[in-house]
């Protein structure tokens, strides 16, 4: 078996690369041989991409879909200086070469690093289950550099407060993924989230939360989780407030959202928003673009003004 990725992997191929790659959800612990992932057909690749081909190859190793697969790469291609520029090669070649070494694979996690070139930010953030205790750690050192590099209050509490609640979202759910990555990118005039998770997707948490959602389509499902007050844990301090706010942010800031989780996708953007089928993928996809030159506070948003009054701080 060999996969082959679009060549041009960009946030509109998102669609192609989900049914590519949704037979591996049917391959766990199947130990298939003769598989190879080639990457060499790759010309350019968007942030998201890079972000799902690592947790294709991550989920493929954790959960032994394939013995011994090759990964095939063209010498010197652009793609390859990608992926160490953003510090996903040596994980993926980790999990590839040494996919039961748990210690190298921490190894692998933690030379991920910040970095600023060009102007532009880059922060991958490590998310191990191993390390939940470091957990207000990883956030304080991300946040502070978000406020040292935009230098702009109302900028930087607007992306860290989309990031806390992507993070948040992923400490409280995604309960049986032992580890991910989420990456943020942007400049001055825009910042790019993505994260994706293997663990209990959306319209899965949902289900088993409440009886009123198993009598619910996966689409309805999907669409009640961006609505204000909805949450998989109730009688809890959970506000159900995270995907309903991100999108709120997105709104009102000329953003891109999109939700992608167990053959169901939500696009809201470009002056569209749509819940549509998508090709299979276990657990959780987040996109969100932010456009920064011209920007809507959070206190400013009419629609969270319910929020703006609880004692929460917006850093």
């Amino acid at each position: 078996m060999t996969i082959v990725f679009p060549k041009n992997f960009g946030i509109e191929s998102v669609d192609e690369f989900l049914k590519i790659s949704e037979i591996i959800f049917s391959l766990k612990h199947k130990h298939e041989q003769d598989f190879e992932l080639n990457l060499s057909k790759i010309n350019s690749i968007c942030l998201l991409g890079q972000l799902l081909i690592y947790k294709f190859i991550s989920y493929t190793s954790e959960n032994e879909c394939f013995i011994k697969p090759r990964l095939t790469f063209n010498l010197n291609h652009e793609l390859e200086k990608t992926l160490i520029q953003y510090g996903f090669y040596p994980i993926i070649k980790t999990y590839i070469v040494s996919p039961t070494n748990e210690g190298e694979i921490l190894k692998a996690y933690k030379k991920l690093k910040y970095f600023e070139r060009d102007n532009v930010l880059i922060t991958p953030q490590r998310l191990l289950r191993s390390e939940i205790h470091l957990k207000s750690i990883f956030e304080e050192e991300l946040f502070n550099r978000i406020f040292l590099f935009y230098q702009c209050n109302d900028k930087s509490r607007l992306v860290c407060t989309a990031i806390s609640e992507l993070l948040s979202n992923f400490w409280s759910h995604a309960t049986d993924d032992s580890g991910t990555v989420m990456v943020a990118m942007g400049n001055k005039h825009y910042m790019e989230i993505c994260f994706a998770d293997n663990g209990c997707g959306i319209i899965t948490n949902l289900q088993s939360s409440n009886e009123k959602y198993k009598k619910m389509s996966k689409e309805m499902i999907l669409r009640q989780s961006l609505m204000q007050g909805v949450t998989s844990k109730a009688n809890s301090n959970h506000l159900g407030m995270g995907l309903y706010l991100i999108d709120m942010i997105a709104k009102k800031n000329n953003g891109y959202f999109r939700v992608i989780s167990e053959g169901y996708e939500y696009i809201s953007g470009r002056n569209k928003e749509k819940v549509r089928k998508s090709g299979f993928w276990k657990g959780t996809i987040v996109y969100l673009r932010l456009e920064l030159d011209k920007i809507v506070c959070i206190k400013d948003i009419k629609e969270l003004l319910v929020v703006n009054k609880l004692p929460i701080t917006w850093r």
